[in-house]
């Protein structure tokens, strides 16, 4: 599992605490799928906006060879 953190022009304090909920559902969940037996991970990519996580996290899913 992918996430990035970076907040949109909208409030920044709810959104702070927006982008940290979400962050501690997806621990979650990937805590649900390795008590399933998944071979899961979460990475968190700071600074990074949705459709930037994708190309950021293909290297690193090529180098450990996730696939």
């Amino acid at each position: 599992m992918i996430e990035g953190d970076v907040q949109t022009p909208v409030v920044a304090d709810d959104q702070d605490k927006q982008i940290h909920q979400l962050i501690d559902q997806n621990r979650e969940i990937v805590r649900l799928l390795h008590r399933k037996g998944a071979d899961v991970k979460l990475v968190v990519y700071p600074d990074l906006r949705h459709g930037e996580v994708f190309p950021a996290s293909l290297l690193n899913v090529i180098i450990e060879q996730r696939y």
